[in-house]
């Protein structure tokens, strides 16, 4: 799934294509992502040399998943008061970022209309996580300054010259909590990137995409 706001690499759908049938059997994976946040505010760490990483976070700016997944999304979100009134599943969702709970709260009382924070959430309920690349597939160039809401930023924009033609999956792959430490930083309600596009955020949300 695209938006029409990204520019893809030319192995973008390889990488989607090939991580699908690598992962299809794999009860821990819900979806493949083909998004990374750029190297300027996803500093891997020097001893990770692998392709792909596993992550809390779901990203929709090119993602894909299989039918027997999307079918485990609870869209009515049935345990949302229940989940509102526990702090320490809260802590635990926001392991994917700060904002996923707060975003998850203006779905639900209908500030926004989302899809891709309830397919966020069905990842964290049945313990599953996304397939991400090390080297993004996907450069976000829609905060330009065109849009009618949106400020000019590139904080979403990637390189895409440094995408693989064919990437090595792991196939017992384990979350790696040096890098989900990285990309934690990014979504820290005080970090100043988050602080910068929180608007952006919003107008997103309102017009159904998540990060």
């Amino acid at each position: 799934m695209l938006e029409d706001d990204l520019v893809t690499s030319p192995f973008f759908l390889r990488f989607m294509n090939e991580g699908l049938e690598f992962y299809h059997d794999n009860p821990d994976i819900m979806s493949i992502s083909g998004y990374t946040l750029p190297p300027a505010y996803m500093k891997f760490p020097k001893t990770f040399t692998d392709d792909v990483y596993l992550n809390y976070r779901n990203s929709s700016w090119g993602w894909a998943t299989w039918v027997d997944r999307w079918n485990l999304v609870d869209w009515e979100i049935a345990d949302f008061h229940q989940f509102m009134n526990d702090s320490e599943q809260q802590k635990l969702f926001n392991r994917g970022g700060e904002d996923l709970t707060d975003m998850l709260k203006a779905q639900m009382t209908n500030k926004i209309n989302s899809w891709a924070i309830r397919f966020s959430y069905a990842h964290f309920k049945h313990g599953m996580y996304s397939i991400c690349p090390r080297y993004s597939y996907v450069s976000n160039i829609g905060h330009d300054g065109t849009g009618t809401h949106c400020k000019e930023t590139h904080v979403f924009e990637n390189d895409l010259s440094k995408t693989k033609r064919s990437s090595n999956f792991i196939k017992n792959i384990q979350l790696n909590e040096d890098v989900m430490l990285q990309f934690q930083k990014f979504y820290r309600k005080k970090s100043l990137p988050i602080q910068g596009v929180n608007k952006i955020s919003r107008v997103l949300f309102k017009r159904d995409v998540i990060r």
